[in-house]
């Protein structure tokens, strides 16, 4: 039936886990700065302490109900985090546990096509942000450094550094929509 609107409560995990995400060419790029990523590392933190579940918000996808894929309309920047969160937990994991590692990431950051072997991400984000954030996921060492322009055309330094249990973006200039600061490490704390 078209025109239906179907509602799911799903955790962020379910949804990486069960379908592949995409951003559309029309969403605005990932815009994180290291104020949110680090409320949502607090906030994650204090459920687990509390062993309490943390409401995440809601995300907003559309998709065809006979599809696996799904256009985020609202939520790119958790699922973003979610996805590198996820990816620093599996590389954390990966020097004593490699077989939960490799679960977490085939799980969900990726699938391998069984006749071609290449990796298809789980979640895909914008044309600008991807190249970047397929790098992080992918436990590249090391990360790269590049330039970008803000909506604004003011340039935006856009780096990290790491092995991949201290695995870094940093953002150096305010208002520059680059990610921001995550780490295994800081996870751990």
């Amino acid at each position: 039936m078209t025109g239906q609107t179907t509602v799911e409560h799903k955790g962020i995990a379910a949804v990486l886990k069960d379908s592949v995400v995409r951003v559309p060419t029309h969403q605005r790029p990932y815009s994180w700065q290291t104020e949110q990523v680090e409320e949502l590392l607090d906030d994650l933190r204090r459920a687990q302490s509390a062993n309490e579940h943390h409401f995440l918000g809601t995300l907003v996808l559309h998709g065809k109900e006979e599809s696996l894929e799904l256009a985020v309309l609202d939520g790119q920047q958790r699922l973003a985090v979610t996805a590198i969160i996820l990816a620093c937990i599996a590389d954390r994991l990966a020097p004593h546990h490699a077989e939960r590692a490799a679960q977490i990431r085939s799980d969900y950051l990726w699938s391998t096509d069984i006749e071609t072997g290449h990796l298809t991400p789980h979640l895909s984000l914008s044309a600008d942000d991807e190249p970047f954030f397929r790098q992080m996921l992918q436990n590249e060492n090391p990360l790269p450094t590049r330039t970008r322009t803000s909506a604004s055309n003011k340039p935006g330094l856009l780096s990290s550094t790491g092995s991949p249990s201290t695995r870094t973006a940093m953002t150096p200039l305010a208002g520059s929509p680059s990610w921001p600061p995550i780490s295994a490490t800081r996870l751990a704390s």
